[in-house]
C-alpha cells in the first residue's frame, strides 16, 4: 500500500498518552490553517517546535471534522514523536486515509519477543527485514532496536539497496536520528550511477537531511531522470537552505518536466530567503501548466511581498486564466492579508465571476481591517439588494468574533434587512436569540465571551 512507511511511524504516536502542553499556542496555530492554507507546513513547524507540550491539543485536533486541521495535527504528532521534518509529509502528499489506516495496529507478543532476541544477537539484517514487513508498530520496534545497537549505518545500507519506497523512508528515519553514523551510507548511495540507488538516497533525504549533502542535491537537479530531479527539489525545500534559491529558480524556469518545475516552485516557498524568490515566481505565473501555477501561487502567498500581491491581483483579474487558478490566487491574496490585500479584493466583491466566489469569505478572513468596508457596503445597499447582503453576511460569518461590534450596531439599523442580518449572525455565533435587544446581547456576550 502506498505511503505505508508514513503510517508506520504514526501508529505509536497516535496511541501515546501525553500530559501537559502549550495548548493555547497549538490551538491558535491550528486555527490559522484555514486562513493560511498555502504551505501549512510552516505553521506546523511552529507547533512542532513546542515539543511534547503540544501533543494533548494535537490529539484533540485529530478528532476535528475539519480535514485540513485534522491532517495537520496528525502530521505534527508524527514529527514530534519521531523527530523528523513535518515538511516531508507535505512533500509526498500523504492522504488522511492512508495515514490512519494502520493507526490502531498493535504488535503481537511473539513478534516483540523475536525482535528482542534479534537485538540481543545483534542481527541487523534480520531486524531490517522485519521492519520491511509493513506492520506499523513492528517496523517502529525494529528501528528502535537497530538504534539501540548503534548499527544505524549498517541498517541504512540495507534499506538503501532496496527498491521499496518504504525502505528508503526507514533509512531516512535512521538518518534523522543518527546523522553522523548514517551519512557515509547516504553519501555513497548518492554517488551511485544507478538511477534507483541514487533516487533511494535522495528520497531518504526527504525525511532526514544533512548540510553535507547539499552540494549533491544541487547537482542532482541536473540529473537525466525527472524523478531524481523532482525528489532533489523536494529535499532542498525541506532542507530550507537559502543557497538553493538560484538552482531551484533555474529549474523552475528551464526544466522540461512540469512536475519538476512545480516542485521547484514549492521548494522556493520554504527557503529561508523565500522573499527573494518573488521575481522568478511572478514570471512563472505564465507557465502553461496548471500544476506549476498552483505551486507558484502557494509560494507567492508565503513570500508576502508587494510584488507578489500585485502579481496575484493581476492574475486573478485575467479572464484568460483558468477560473480555479484565479480563485486560488484570491485565497493567496487573503493569506498575505492586511490592508494591501483588502484593496486588491474590494473591486472584485461585487463581481459575479465564478473565479471570485470566495472573495467575501476571504475578505472576512482579514478580520477587523475589513469592518469599515463591510459597514460601508451594507449602508449603501438597497433593501432589495439581496446579493450584496448575502455576500456581506458571508464575510461577517467568516470573521467570527471580530464581527460582533458591527453586528450589534446592525440591531439598531433603520433597514429591516440589516437588523435581521445582525440578529441572524449573532444567533449563529452564540446559539442564543435576544431578538433586537442590544443590551441583552451585550450582557450575554460579557458573561459568555466568544473564543
Amino acid at each position: 500500500m502506498r505511503y505505508v512507511f508514513f503510517v508506520i511511524l504514526l501508529s505509536a504516536a497516535l496511541t501515546a498518552i501525553c500530559a501537559g502542553g502549550d495548548g493555547k499556542t497549538t490551538r491558535e496555530l491550528l486555527s490559522r490553517i484555514d486562513r493560511e492554507p498555502f504551505h501549512a507546513e510552516l505553521l506546523c513547524e511552529e507547533i512542532v517546535k513546542t515539543g511534547d507540550g503540544a501533543l494533548p491539543s494535537l490529539e484533540e485536533a485529530r478528532q476535528s471534522e475539519n480535514l485540513a486541521k485534522k491532517q495537520a495535527a496528525l502530521r505534527c504528532i508524527v514529527s514530534i514523536k519521531w523527530k523528523i521534518p513535518v515538511r516531508c509529509f507535505y512533500a509526498t502528499g500523504m492522504s488522511l486515509e492512508e495515514t490512519i489506516h494502520f493507526s490502531d495496529t498493535q504488535i503481537k507478543d511473539a513478534m516483540r519477543l523475536k525482535i528482542g532476541e534479534l537485538e540481543k544477537e545483534g542481527k541487523i539484517k534480520e531486524l531490517a527485514e522485519i521492519a520491511s514487513t509493513g506492520d506499523a508498530v513492528t517496523a517502529i520496534s525494529s528501528l528502535e532496536a537497530i538504534e539501540r545497537l548503534d548499527k544505524s549505518r549498517e541498517a541504512a545500507e540495507t534499506f538503501l539497496r532496496s527498491v521499496q519506497p518504504s525502505d528508503w523512508f526507514y533509512a531516512g528515519v535512521l538518518f534523522a536520528h543518527k546523522p553522523d553514523e548514517v551519512l557515509p551510507a547516504v553519501t555513497a548511495t548518492l554517488n551511485s550511477h544507478q538511477e534507483n540507488r541514487k533516487l533511494a538516497a535522495i528520497s531518504c533525504l526527504i525525511v532526514g537531511s544533512s548540510p553535507k549533502t547539499f552540494d549533491k542535491l544541487i547537482s542532482s537537479l541536473k540529473h537525466k531522470s525527472s524523478l531524481v530531479r523532482l525528489r532533489s527539489a523536494q529535499a532542498l525545500g525541506i532542507m530550507g537552505d537559502g543557497r538553493a534559491l538560484e538552482s531551484l529558480a533555474d529549474a523552475l524556469r528551464k526544466d522540461k518536466d512540469p512536475t519538476v518545475r512545480a516542485e521547484a516552485a514549492w521548494a522556493m516557498g520554504l527557503l529561508e530567503n523565500r522573499e527573494k524568490a518573488g521575481e522568478t515566481l511572478v514570471k512563472a505565473l505564465k507557465d502553461d501548466k496548471r500544476q506549476v501555477k498552483t505551486r507558484v501561487i502557494e509560494s507567492l502567498a508565503v513570500a508576502g511581498t508587494q510584488s507578489a500581491l500585485d502579481a496575484l491581483s493581476a492574475f486573478a483579474k485575467d479572464s484568460g486564466e483558468d477560473s480555479l487558478a484565479r480563485n486560488r490566487a484570491i485565497r493567496a491574496i487573503g493569506q498575505i492579508g492586511k490592508e494591501g490585500a483588502l484593496e486588491k479584493l474590494k473591486p472584485l466583491f461585487a463581481e459575479e465571476d465564478d473565479a471570485y466566489s470566495t472573495v467575501p469569505a476571504v475578505i472576512g478572513s482579514l478580520g477587523p481591517v475589513a469592518i469599515p468596508f463591510i459597514r460601508e457596503t451594507i449602508e449603501k445597499a438597497d433593501n432589495s439588494d439581496f446579493k450584496t447582503y448575502t455576500k456581506c453576511q458571508l464575510a461577517l460569518g467568516t470573521m467570527g468574533a471580530d464581527a460582533v461590534p458591527l453586528l450589534l450596531d446592525f440591531l439598531g439599523s433603520e433597514k429591516n434587512v440589516t437588523r435581521l442580518a445582525g440578529r441572524t449572525l449573532l444567533r449563529r455565533l452564540t446559539g442564543e436569540d435576544f431578538e433586537y435587544d442590544r443590551e441583552a446581547w451585550e450582557k450575554h456576550l460579557r458573561e459568555n465571551p466568544l473564543k
